[in-house]
């Protein structure tokens, strides 16, 4: 068999394809970026190179494989914390393109320059297929009618955010979308849902689907699940875990189906109901499909108004489903979705969530998206002065009210201290609305110049 270089990320994965090879008669090395792979690394032929180090990088794959397979999470990272060599310097526009957009476009980026590079890239279902998930029962007891409901919704809202390069997962439980994972990753976002006590049942219900971005690169992150997947679900109270059957990787099944059997949780591989599958509408973050009006004295920046249109219609996408009444999305990456949690709530969360680069650069960068439809007067200036308040605490620049005609009066007479409270913290504050069709068509000016500039 050919040797496999597996450029290796933190977490269980890179191991266990690893074991795969191996147990398959395969010659196997892994190449760890950093101190974050697992410890059981050191059973395998290993080389670890620093962050910066591309040079040592491409060398160390190019001489133990004649395939690459990259796995693993790989947290964004400080740029100014970097010791780089002449290599990261020789290719720092492909590394600064590379960094640029939400993770699907990050992570084809990296795809493609491996193989500009010369490596054959390959996915895990050519070097370790019996980690792919199956079709059907995989492990637990049969899933309730109820819970087969909630997967439905949940794959059906999958494929909405299809081409917003969003999340892989979502919890839904009684036909009520609970949680969309943003940049958190799908272990904490089963975490915060289990702190919010009011969001979680006295039994199991409800389920956490998972299956990847139509559209996207299959040979790099495919959603996987494991132990801890299992263990997080029933903690967070769940009835069940599905996974896109064939796109979705199970570790250590073995003892996933003891556990999942002893915490009384269904697991099962799924398709997506091809009724429902439409072609992909991937979003061309145009700031002039939507237009509106500056609120205060702070004007957002050409880059903030890309990221309150893709911020915008991510909300546009959620609202039939009654979610995403506040995003947040920043270098066209979507960080956060509030589902069932208070837009503040989300906002908090902001703190903790790293964006690729630097975080040295003290300038606000992002949008947060609010949707005001079905709010009175008073509703509204309580939700907007309490997110004002979370935003600042952020490092984001600035909030955008979208409005429809129900809800347009409450940007058009909103009070004046909540206006100044945005412009003491730093923050934008914009009111937008949709264009129509016909407006998006045609020729523009004046005040329908979009989002204000």
């Amino acid at each position: 068999m050919e040797r496999i270089a597996i450029l290796a990320g933190s977490g269980q994965l890179p191991i266990a394809i690893a074991k795969s090879i191996v147990a398959r008669g395969g010659h196997v090395h892994l190449v760890a970026i950093g101190d974050g792979a697992d410890p059981e690394i050191s059973k395998f032929p290993h080389t670890v190179v620093g962050w910066g180090r591309v040079g040592a990088l491409l060398t160390a794959l190019r001489k133990n494989g004649e395939a690459i397979v990259i796995a693993g999470a790989v947290r964004r990272p400080d740029l100014g914390r970097m010791k780089p060599d002449l290599g990261f310097v020789r290719y720092l526009p492909d590394i600064l393109s590379m960094l640029k957009g939400g993770d699907d476009a990050i992570l084809t980026r990296v795809v493609r320059f491996f193989e500009r590079q010369g490596f054959v890239v390959k996915g895990v279902a050519d070097v370790a297929p019996d980690l792919m998930a199956e079709h059907g029962h995989i492990a637990g007891p049969t899933i309730a009618s109820a819970t087969e409901n909630d997967v439905r919704i949940g794959l059906n809202v999958l494929e909405a955010l299809s081409g917003l390069d969003i999340g892989q997962a979502i919890v839904v439980a009684n036909g009520r979308i609970l949680a969309i994972e943003g940049a958190e990753g799908t272990d904490r976002m089963l975490a915060r849902l289990r702190r919010a006590s009011d969001a979680v049942a006295t039994s199991p219900q409800g389920a956490l689907i998972k299956a990847p971005k139509r559209g996207q690169e299959l040979r790099i992150d495919l959603p996987t699940i494991g132990t801890a997947t299992v263990a997080h679900a029933a903690a967070a109270n769940l009835a069940a875990i599905a996974i896109h059957t064939g796109h979705s990787l199970v570790l250590d099944s073995d003892q996933l189906a003891i556990d999942a059997e002893l915490a009384g949780l269904t697991v099962l591989g799924v398709l997506p109901d091809a009724s429902t599958t439409a072609p992909i509408r991937r979003i061309t973050m145009d700031p002039e499909a939507w237009r509106g009006a500056t609120l205060g004295r702070i004007v957002p920046t050409d880059a903030d108004r890309v990221d309150v249109a893709k911020a915008a219609e991510t909300c546009a996408r959620l609202a039939p489903y009654n979610a995403g009444a506040a995003v947040a999305v920043v270098r066209h990456h979507v960080l956060a979705v509030a589902a069932i949690e208070a837009p503040a709530v989300m906002a908090q969360r902001l703190v903790d969530l790293r964006q690729w680069g630097s975080r040295s650069n003290r300038r606000r960068k992002g949008a947060i998206a609010l949707r005001l439809d079905e709010l009175d007067q008073a509703g509204a200036e309580a939700i907007i002065a309490d997110l004002i308040t979370a935003t600042a605490k952020s490092a984001f620049a600035g909030i955008a009210l979208i409005h429809g005609n129900a809800s347009r009066s409450n940007t058009a007479t909103l009070a004046s201290h909540i206006i100044t409270a945005a412009d003491r913290e730093g923050l934008f504050l914009i009111a937008i609305t949709r264009k129509s069709q016909s407006a998006l068509s045609s020729a523009v000016g004046g005040d329908g110049r979009g989002i204000p500039a």
